[in-house]
């Protein structure tokens, strides 16, 4: 992949009321993306109910980290792709 957010890092932010409908998302990895570190982050619903899900790690993305993240008023803080799942240690 030639446009892809490889290795950064997100801090210290806001990430709030993003979306719509049934499927809204925060943060959202996809693809090939690899070395993210999401930290220190408040990732939130404000109770429109427009951001249900805090963090979507996709099957392709690798080295993804998500620690230390505030998550409010969402049905799923972090959810990822079954693939995902199986590479857990």
């Amino acid at each position: 992949a030639f446009r892809a957010g490889h290795r950064n890092l997100v801090t210290g932010c806001t990430i709030r009321d993003n979306g719509y409908n049934a499927d809204g998302v925060g943060v959202e990895v996809r693809g090939g993306t690899h070395d993210i570190v999401l930290e220190g982050n408040v990732i939130a619903d404000t109770g429109q109910q427009k951001q249900r899900i805090g963090i979507r790690i996709g099957e392709k993305a690798d080295k993804i980290s998500s620690g230390t993240n505030t998550f409010i008023g969402l049905n799923e803080d972090v959810v990822m792709s079954s693939k995902q799942e199986e590479k857990k240690p």
